[in-house]
């Protein structure tokens, strides 16, 4: 596992003004707590935090480096972030010891869609993580569940996932992650004005026919 690393500094908790000037400095307000660390208030900065979480997710363990003066392995345990402002508002950092177990949400990559649907079906999501347990040198940045093989009314369920040795699926077995169905055939409705043109297009055939009738 590749060795991660990022600096903090502690900040003051609890003072909004103070949240406000850490993020308008590019810094994200954080937390860190676990075994044998009082939850302590810290910030890292912006930048940092985006390179390693866009790379790695929430499947790392981090040294976390505060003030220069001690460091912790951690894990990231949540992050919170805002959509309209595209950007981070808070992250917990969890201690962990490397030689104890941990949980994490590991998040599921389908692939073979495009065969699943080669008969016509229609793959439908029915969920997109599984909790896991395992070694934190063993956590899993994705797994992939391969649905080529499914035909119409199939489903690829939890328990079909090869799992990597040394890992615990924590999730139903039974819980299903996709299935191949028929898709829905669209029922076109008849609107009022399609009412109202064949009621006139019958009427001007009536009147067509009156007319050929008195010519004859």
């Amino acid at each position: 596992m590749e060795k991660l690393k990022i600096d903090a500094k502690t900040r003051k908790t609890g003072v909004k003004s103070v949240l406000s000037k850490v993020r308008n400095e590019g810094y994200i307000p954080a937390v860190v707590y676990g075994k044998d660390i009082e939850p302590t208030g810290i910030s890292v900065k912006r930048s940092d935090f985006r390179d390693i979480y866009s790379k790695h997710g929430k499947a790392a363990v981090i040294d976390l480096n505060i003030d220069d003066s001690q460091v912790h392995q951690t894990i990231i345990k949540e992050v919170q972030f805002d959509l309209l402002k595209n950007d981070y508002l808070h992250i917990d950092f969890q201690k962990i010891s490397m030689d104890q177990m941990i949980e994490s949400i590991v998040p599921i990559r389908l692939i073979g869609r495009e065969a699943a649907e080669k008969s016509g079906g229609l793959v439908v999501y029915q969920t997109d993580e599984i909790t896991i347990e395992s070694l934190p040198t063993d956590m899993l940045e994705s797994i992939e569940a391969d649905i080529s093989d499914l035909d119409i009314g199939d489903n690829f369920k939890v328990g079909d996932l090869t799992i990597p040795e040394g890992v615990t699926v924590l999730t139903d077995p039974e819980e299903v992650i996709a299935i191949v169905t028929e898709p829905e055939e669209e029922e076109v409705e008849e609107t009022e004005e399609d009412v109202v043109d064949t009621e006139e297009t019958e009427e001007d055939a009536d009147a067509t026919d009156d007319v050929e009738n008195t010519d004859q």
